[in-house]
C-alpha cells in the first residue's frame, strides 16, 4: 500500500478498507505480547459483578469470582459463539448463553447443557476461553495475549 503523497494529510482511504491490514492490526496490537486495559477492580466489588469490554475486536467479560479473585474471559459461548453478557455491567450468579441456554460458573467452566444427550457437538462441551493472563497493577486489570 503506497504511503501518503506530498501535500496529502492522513491515511489513504483504502487503509480503512483493507482487510489484511485490519487483521495485521488485530494480531500485532491486540493479540500480540502487549498489555490491554480491561477495567478497575472497584467496578466489580462483589462476587458475580461483571463488566464487559473489548480487546480489539474480541468481546471480553471481567468478573469477580466467588473466591474474591478476578477472571477475564472471551464473552462468547463455547458452543456456537453467541455473546453471553450484553450489558456493559451487571451482577450474575452464573453465566447463561441466551442462544441454547448453556450455563457456566463464574470461572467459565461449563455447568450444564440444555438437551445434553441431543447435543451433536460434544467437542463444544468445554469452558469459555479465558484471557491468557490477567494481572492487577494499581487496581487496574489488564490482559496479555502472550
Amino acid at each position: 500500500m503506497p504511503g501518503p503523497t506530498k501535500g496529502s494529510r492522513g491515511c489513504p482511504i483504502s487503509s480503512y478498507e483493507d482487510a489484511d491490514l485490519y487483521e495485521d492490526e488485530q494480531r500485532l496490537i491486540f493479540r500480540g505480547p502487549v498489555w490491554n486495559y480491561l477495567g478497575l477492580e472497584i467496578e466489580i466489588p462483589t462476587a458475580g459483578d461483571y463488566i464487559t469490554s473489548h480487546v480489539g475486536d474480541t468481546p471480553v467479560i471481567v468478573l469477580r469470582r466467588v473466591d474474591g479473585g478476578i477472571s477475564a474471559m472471551v464473552n462468547r459461548c463455547a458452543h456456537k459463539g453467541s455473546m453471553i453478557c450484553y450489558q456493559p455491567a451487571g451482577h450474575v450468579s452464573e453465566l447463561t448463553c441466551p442462544y441454547h441456554n448453556w450455563v457456566y460458573d463464574l470461572d467459565g467452566n461449563l455447568k450444564s447443557v440444555a438437551f445434553r444427550h441431543g447435543a451433536a457437538d460434544k467437542a463444544a462441551c468445554r469452558p469459555i476461553s479465558p484471557c491468557p493472563r490477567i494481572r492487577s497493577y494499581a487496581s487496574r486489570w489488564r490482559r496479555s495475549a502472550a
